[in-house]
């Protein structure tokens, strides 16, 4: 008969299950390594959204020229980046913090064209910014085709816009699915 031997395992550290990763604060370290690395700025494209949205200069510079330099985000980022649009685009998010996440759903183009009507929302919400509405706007001409029923809400809106963002509108309407 063979004996199996038990094994003792308080001699062994624990180990851990599951390694939990913290994303980086919006501090200046943080912030002066995404201005530095277009790549870690991409991958931090969140902790930068917060700092567009800061009141402090010093956060709200670095945080903004970050994100101006990141270019389009991995793929990954695109259902996270829907989750921001659709949980605040009408709760006050904030123009800044709007503009950006708009911005960064144009880069990706056609492949974020499911958010056209969410984008459209911003765009057509006056109680917004307008830098963040004519932002909205451009991303709409960037998803390429727009399905009809967000072009008639923004013919609907462009009727009484300042000049800028009616000729976006007019830019995106031009791209309208022929229904």
């Amino acid at each position: 008969m063979r004996r199996t031997k038990i094994r003792d395992r308080s001699a062994r550290p624990p180990q851990p299950y599951l390694k939990v990763h913290t994303m980086p604060s919006c501090d200046s370290e943080t912030l002066e390594k995404c201005v530095q690395d277009p790549e870690y700025a991409s991958a931090h494209w969140e902790v930068l959204i917060e700092g567009v949205a800061s009141s402090d200069e010093s956060i709200l510079e670095p945080a903004t020229e970050a994100l101006e330099n990141c270019g389009v985000l991995n793929s990954t980022a695109l259902p996270k980046l829907k989750a921001l649009l659709e949980s605040n685009s009408r709760a006050g998010l904030g123009s800044q913090k709007l503009y950006w996440l708009c911005t960064l759903a144009g880069r990706f183009g056609k492949q974020a064209s499911g958010l056209q009507g969410l984008v459209t929302e911003i765009a057509t919400d006056r109680s917004l910014g307008l830098s963040a509405r004519e932002r909205a706007a451009w991303c709409l001409t960037e998803f390429g085709t727009l399905e009809s029923q967000y072009a008639e809400a923004l013919k609907r809106s462009a009727a009484d816009a300042p000049d800028r963002l009616k000729r976006l509108m007019e830019l995106a309407m031009g791209n309208a699915a022929i229904a």
